[in-house]
């Protein structure tokens, strides 16, 4: 059973500019094809084809239309109408007069970790599988494998050389992983991410209800929210490192922006972590006058 309502502030919510799809199934789920409900709002040419996958969509809602791009005809989308791309076929997707609903259906499944690249979903990369597996894995039980893990070195470190150079080890060695981990993320898109792509890419975060959000604004250019529960803070503390729990989660939000889009500032006076009601987000990203 699953609620699509649940899923919008997970790892099965995606979005790009003018469309927004909600994976219901997933190859992870081993049904043999994956489920999305998609959005496509007006305003948007989209550009599609999918060279790896066979696409059937039934339209429940909105208005639209879809173009054959080898033949040039136009085909009307509205409720009831159901379009299938049985031979990979190039297309152009549009909603007319209101947002189109479509439930979609791919062959293979979608595994929910491949590039959107070119009007198309791009197998993922060789280079990214660690990271992938690693994706299934909610992000707060990552941070918690990980803490048990670099507690011990860094008791080591105390041990050894002291505790000033066990916490800039630490500290350099947390950053160092969550600039790889932007620059990983941002390989999922077909253009440098705005905002509106980063607080996407929350849910990542938010996931198993790590993170409690209130969004002030989000637009391309400008994202501020607060965050009112941190689960994160709680774990730190459960495992007795609450000292070291800025270091472990808090220093690397800053840093996955330079990875994730070197032209985000990230601003943030307070955190949970430090003993704060609750943590402000603010991230603005220039307007490119070109």
């Amino acid at each position: 059973m699953r609620d699509i309502s649940e899923l919008r502030n997970t790892e099965r919510f995606a979005a790009g500019p003018g469309w927004e799809s909600t994976r219901l199934l997933l190859a992870c789920d081993r049904m043999g094809f994956s489920l999305h409900e998609t959005h496509v709002h007006p305003g948007q040419d989209l550009h599609l084809e999918y060279r790896h996958h066979l696409e059937a969509n039934y339209c429940v809602g909105g208005e639209g239309e879809v173009v054959n791009c080898a033949t040039g005809e136009v085909h009307p989308i509205y409720p009831g109408v159901l379009y299938a791309l049985d031979r990979n076929d190039a297309h152009i997707l549009r909603a007319t007069t209101s947002t189109l609903r479509l439930i979609c259906v791919f062959d293979p499944a979608v595994n929910g970790t491949e590039r959107h690249v070119n009007g198309g979903y791009e197998p993922t990369p060789p280079e990214e599988s660690e990271a992938t597996a690693s994706a299934e894995v909610p992000i707060i039980e990552q941070r918690r494998i990980e803490a048990n893990i670099l507690k011990q070195v860094y008791d080591t470190l105390v041990a050894s050389h002291g505790e000033a150079v066990a916490t800039q080890t630490l500290r350099d060695t947390v950053i160092r992983s969550a600039e790889q981990q932007g620059e990983t993320m941002r390989k999922r898109f077909d253009h440098m991410p705005d905002l509106v792509d980063l607080k996407n890419v929350l849910a990542l975060w938010t996931a198993e209800d790590a993170l409690r959000l209130d969004v002030l604004q989000a637009t391309p250019h400008e994202l501020a929210f607060n965050v009112t529960r941190c689960r994160y803070a709680e774990l730190y503390r459960e495992m007795g490192l609450g000292a070291l729990g800025g270091i472990l989660s808090c220093s690397r939000d800053g840093t996955f922006c330079k990875g994730f889009n070197p032209a985000i500032t990230f601003e943030r006076s307070q955190t949970i972590m430090e003993g704060a009601s609750h943590c402000d987000f603010r991230f603005t990203l220039e307007k490119d006058e070109g």
